[in-house]
């Protein structure tokens, strides 16, 4: 995407490093370790955590599924926080392939997208517990290459749109992402050193959706409803999403025990 707006020398060769000039081996190595740490740190920046914990004063990896990711905050707390969370996610990627592209040309953006995914999934200084990758994998696709981006991001509709998975759809995504990618961006093809980082990335997303493949397989994976059926009770009961069946896998255990106890009341009442 951005090779429309950077200079083409730059977008291939960087602001720093040019081609065809003379370096000692510690300036090149300096800067792909200074792209590696920035990015790493971009990435740890979880959007979901720091946004819940503003809103609602709460940890959202205790609440629902326990994931640091758009999903868990559109199943718990609705459409606005999981934009935000999307886009902050999508933001941070651009910022830290856009750095890479500046000091490293498209080999630092690739070498930018892949730690800051990296540190999205496993970030230090949330413990190495975030998110599953699914929002900044789409950005850095959407920064190498955005005709790809449309036809993944096209298959990821039709897939949860039949299926109302969206684990489904974000692991086939990552499943033919490779093969998108390697077939309409040249760039990819010049270098296999950029088709490998692309594979890397998408195991990781597949790897981190592990234990959704297996609910698949299982037919017990909660299936994604756009829109909360909200039910109000008079004795205060929490709104429900999707079947009750799915929410009592999404719940916490604090939660289910107030479920229950709304229950046995609304049970009093009526006796």
């Amino acid at each position: 995407m951005f090779e429309l707006f950077f200079d083409g020398q730059v977008w291939l060769n960087g602001l720093v490093l040019r081609s065809g000039a003379e370096y000692s081996f510690f300036l090149p190595a300096a800067l792909f370790l200074a792209v590696m740490v920035e990015s790493y740190i971009l990435g740890s920046i979880n959007s979901a955590i720091i946004l819940v914990r503003l809103l609602y004063r709460e940890d959202i990896r205790q609440k629902g599924s326990g994931n640091a990711g758009m999903t868990n905050v559109m199943r718990n707390y609705g459409f606005t926080p999981a934009l935000l969370t999307l886009l902050g996610d999508m933001l941070k990627v651009l910022l830290a392939m856009t750095v890479g592209t500046l000091l490293l040309g498209i080999n630092g953006a690739y070498v930018a997208g892949l730690f800051c995914v990296l540190g999205h999934i496993a970030p230090a200084i949330y413990r190495f517990k975030g998110g599953k990758g699914v929002a900044a994998t789409a950005m850095f696709v959407l920064y190498a290459d955005w005709k790809s981006f449309l036809i993944l991001l096209v298959l990821f509709v039709l897939i949860v749109a039949i299926t109302k998975y969206l684990s489904l759809g974000s692991v086939m995504g990552m499943l033919i992402m490779p093969f998108v990618m390697a077939r309409m961006d040249q760039i990819i093809q010049d270098k296999p050193i950029r088709l490998f980082i692309t594979f890397l990335i998408a195991g990781l997303v597949i790897y981190m959706h592990r234990g959704n493949i297996v609910r698949i397989m299982n037919k017990t994976e909660n299936k994604f409803h756009f829109k909360k059926t909200v039910k109000k009770q008079e004795e205060g009961e929490p709104a429900e999403t999707g079947t009750p069946e799915e929410e009592e896998n999404e719940l916490t255990e604090e939660d289910i025990k107030r479920k229950e106890e709304n229950r046995r009341k609304s049970a009093k009442k009526k006796k």
